[in-house]
């Protein structure tokens, strides 16, 4: 079928995205027009005759809307994934190192306090 792909691991930088969306998308393309010969062969060979080829051809006939379409979303995934994580560390689960300890809030209006001078 179409759903047989190993796992793809997940897009380290926006270039890694891109490609590998171009990958799910041209997938889906190909699949989905692949589906419409390949679907109501199937079903004559596994389902019996006209019966099985008159499903394979509506399974076909789906395949081809809703395969590239899943290609596209496919692709923005993986784009947006890439997006997200350019930039971060290798092996960053991300968790970032704080650099600065969040300001305490005081008092009815919020307000923060200022800190003394350094001393030395």
């Amino acid at each position: 079928g179409g759903g047989d792909y190993a796992p793809v691991a997940p897009a380290r930088n926006i270039a890694q995205g891109i490609a590998q969306g171009g990958v799910g998308l041209s997938r889906g393309l190909f699949h989905g027009l692949t589906g419409i010969v390949a679907a109501p062969m199937r079903g004559a060979r596994d389902g019996g005759g006209v019966s099985g080829f008159a499903r394979g051809l509506g399974k076909g006939l789906a395949g081809v809307a809703l395969k590239p379409t899943a290609g596209m979303l496919e692709l923005g995934a993986k784009v947006s994934e890439g997006i997200k994580n350019t930039g971060r560390p290798e092996g960053a689960g991300g968790a970032c190192e704080r650099l600065r300890l969040p300001r305490m809030l005081y008092g009815p209006a919020a307000a923060i306090r200022r800190r003394g001078r350094l001393r030395g």
